[in-house]
């Protein structure tokens, strides 16, 4: 009698589930995607930045550097991330002097915009410290240390 019972009880769960989930697949419709514009960002940013950038194209250290910042993400500039161009303007500020390297390193051990790869933080961090970068010396003897 119990394992009738039993029995009884696991046939009306599984045709209790078999029907919930018919119902859920006939109800169930097509969601459609409509790319926009994401609303947080700014068209004001937007310019403020392409005015950034020009100045960073015409050779301008410093804005080079702040392009590579924006673009990364570290601004709060309502503005898009694009992590290619933030590579870019950092490498190119830092081949001017203009500090980019420290940044890229932490980019890279962090892994943003990019695979963390501590060997290419060591690399950006060994150029930063032989331009006298004295937190890139630091970061370089940190990297070194044996794990204990």
């Amino acid at each position: 009698m119990e394992i009738n019972m039993r029995k009884n009880i696991l046939v009306i769960l599984v045709l209790g589930l078999l029907a919930f989930s018919a119902t859920n697949v006939v109800l169930a419709k097509p969601v459609s995607y409509t790319p926009t514009i994401n609303p947080y960002f700014s068209e004001k940013d937007m310019e403020s930045l392409q005015k950034t950038e020009k100045a960073a194209e015409a050779g301008d250290v410093k804005k080079q550097f702040f392009t590579g910042l924006i673009y990364a993400g570290y601004s709060e500039l309502a503005v898009p991330k694009e992590c290619a161009k933030a590579v870019y303007w950092l490498e190119r500020s830092a081949a001017s002097g203009g500090g980019g390297y420290v940044l890229l390193a932490e980019m890279s051990m962090d892994g943003h915009c990019m695979p963390p790869d501590v060997e290419q933080a060591k690399a950006w961090y060994t150029k930063a410290a032989s331009d006298g970068n004295t937190y890139a010396q630091e970061m370089l003897a940190q990297i070194e240390k044996p794990n204990k």
